[in-house]
């Protein structure tokens, strides 16, 4: 059975719906403190998973940190889950990892390959020589702070858009963010995947954006325009071109220094100008909305990736079956 939300923590996520908007905003935040750290002690009671030994030429890729472990045992196991195959999963360490972390890694992930951070550094050093947009954007810190105060390095998302394809081992990449849950079967990926004369490039897009939250709940409108979302975005290794990278980097030196989504934009920039690219479908793979009818989101809102858990909680729960 899945474990209930604590009672201090079912009381407080009905009063947001009461309470007056800056309170409710407060409660709002400490809520999704709380329901972090409520699926993070589920996910260590959540079935292993095979996740490495696969004969299919594909890579998943996600970068994390300690702080995403849960987050990335939820959402790597509902894609494989909702796959309904094994495949080759690769985890890039953002140099936080400790190594009971990587052990716990593995024991629900048995299979996969884990790149420490250091192990990492040393082996894209080389694969930059002569690229000097790439490697200052790989080997500069700039730090920064999120929308609630947490601070990070601003060009970590380098590993993503650098260290994912130069250091796969596999023909064919999936780019995984950490907050995208599955909820239903990805056909189209599933088939791209299995396909080894598809050549295209699958890319999900921001077709929503939310426009507040009231009573417990975000409501969401169309965005002025579909962007590129890096964070669910399946590619064949050879339509990345790394001098078209480094060019698009020292074209756009106060991009780099100034916009906290810069590797989403070079994708774009790549992914879209490419005519093997397509748009996978944005009412079924999401982003921040979710309805009934989504195979999958990815929440740049965290707080609707933990509203949502218990939509893919108990099939991947020890001891229950779907």
């Amino acid at each position: 059975m899945q474990e209930p939300l604590p009672l201090p923590l079912r009381v407080g996520l009905r009063l947001e719906r009461v309470l007056p908007w800056r309170l409710s905003q407060d409660l709002d935040s400490r809520n999704t403190a709380s329901l972090r750290a409520h699926y993070d002690r589920l996910s260590r009671q959540t079935k292993p998973l095979p996740a490495g030994g696969s004969p299919l030429d594909f890579e998943v890729h996600c970068l994390l940190g300690a702080r995403h472990i849960g987050m990335a045992l939820w959402s790597v196991k509902s894609l494989l889950y909702q796959l309904g195959f094994p495949v080759n999963v690769v985890l890039h360490d953002d140099g936080s990892l400790s190594k009971g972390d990587q052990d716990e890694l593995r024991a629900h992930l048995p299979g996969v390959r884990i790149l420490g951070r250091d192990e990492a550094d040393r082996m894209i050093r080389p694969k930059l020589d002569g690229l000097a947009g790439a490697m200052e954007y790989r080997f500069t810190e700039v730090p920064t702070s999120d929308h609630r105060g947490n601070s990070y390095n601003m060009f970590l998302w380098s590993l993503i858009l650098l260290d994912f394809h130069l250091l796969a081992q596999a023909s064919k990449v999936m780019i995984l963010d950490v907050d995208v849950l599955f909820f239903k079967p990805p056909t189209l990926i599933a088939d791209w995947i299995g396909d080894t004369n598809d050549a295209r490039a699958l890319y999900s897009v921001e077709a929503f954006r939310p426009l507040g939250r009231s009573g417990g709940v975000t409501d969401y409108g169309s965005k002025p325009r579909e962007t590129l979302n890096s964070g669910l975005l399946c590619f064949p290794r050879d339509l990345i071109d790394l001098q078209k990278i480094d060019n698009w980097i020292l074209d756009n030196p106060d991009l780099m220094y100034t916009s906290p989504v810069f590797e989403q934009l070079c994708y774009s920039h790549i992914v879209r100008g490419d005519p093997r690219s397509v748009k996978l479908p944005g009412h079924l793979y999401s982003f921040n909305y979710t309805d009934s009818n989504c195979i999958s989101t990815h929440f740049g809102v965290k707080r609707g990736f933990f509203d949502n858990l218990p939509r893919v909680a108990p099939l991947l729960m020890e001891g229950e079956t779907a």
